[in-house]
């Protein structure tokens, strides 16, 4: 069975941990797998897979020294899986490759026009291009279209249990929210940095809007409301005006929390769990040849 190098260099936990879940999911069907991340964003993803090598930024400060520790990895690999970056966070994968490559992606800003057909994948070295945020209808073109993927995290039983439970990092957005929350007497509890990784306590989790919380809670069925924040590649934005999820005032986040209080269970559903994706993704390198 091929070995497959899954290249997770975005600048969060999300591409790591979306890697090593994949990387989890192909082994499990008898592949081979490894996943390159951040440093940081290492030990998030050694909880999901043992395989995984942790890249810190500083010591590959330029395209080319990042692409000559990529080399060194691909020389055991017989395919590279890209997430999201057709060549690389620093461009450094803008070269003839050893091994052919697919590029995995969600929803970006302003998608390189290349990425809508068989000609472009070619133009940028790609041998494939799989969708995994097809219901957004973002990216026009042949990929294949798969998704969105999601683990299906546990649910964690507190007593007494909170309505809403807080995921969000940003000290001054927490505290921001911690303070409507306090006004409106609805219970809840702060998620610290990591420990979503092991589940939800709340109905109602409120946090931005990123691909991997925004399908995690959709699979799980618990109402995510969402203050989205401006990414340089992610359109939050986006995904949470669709998943019909934002509020953009303190005075809006009232309101919906309100509403979802007495809205009772959100229906779960619309995502599919990494094993099929794998599996896809094993028939589709296959196809390719």
């Amino acid at each position: 069975m091929a070995r497959w190098l899954i290249y997770a260099l975005g600048g969060g936990l999300g591409h790591a941990v979306r890697g090593a879940s994949i990387a989890r999911a192909l082994s499990a069907q008898g592949a081979r797998a490894r996943v390159l991340c951040a440093d940081h964003a290492m030990h998030a993803a050694l909880q999901l897979f043992p395989d995984v090598i942790g890249l810190k930024r500083g010591e590959h400060p330029t395209p080319q020294k990042l692409a000559e520790r990529v080399a060194r990895e691909l020389a055991g690999c017989d395919l590279l899986l890209l997430d999201t970056f057709p060549c690389g966070v620093l461009g450094e994968l803008n070269v003839v490759l050893p091994v052919p490559r697919i590029l995995m992606t969600r929803l970006v800003r302003n998608p390189l026009p290349a990425l809508t057909s068989r000609t472009g994948w070619a133009e940028l070295g790609l041998r494939g291009v799989v969708d995994i945020e097809p219901n957004l209808e973002w990216l026009r073109g042949p990929a294949l279209r798969c998704g969105p993927v999601a683990r299906r995290l546990t649910q964690v039983d507190l007593t007494p249990k909170p309505v809403v439970q807080v995921a969000l990092a940003d000290d001054i957005a927490r505290k921001r929210v911690i303070g409507v929350l306090e006004r409106a007497g609805l219970a809840y509890v702060v998620a610290e940095t990591g420990e979503l990784a092991q589940g939800f306590c709340a109905p109602i989790v409120i946090g931005r809007a990123g691909y991997n919380l925004s399908y995690e809670l959709a699979a799980l069925g618990i109402w995510h409301v969402a203050l989205p924040t401006e990414r340089p590649i992610d359109d939050q934005a986006r995904r949470a005006e669709h998943l019909g999820a934002s509020v953009y005032s303190p005075q809006a986040l009232e309101r919906r929390l309100r509403t979802l209080e007495s809205a009772g269970p959100r229906p779960a559903g619309g995502v599919i769990e990494h094993a099929e994706l794998a599996a896809r993704l094993l028939e589709y390198a296959k196809q390719l040849g």
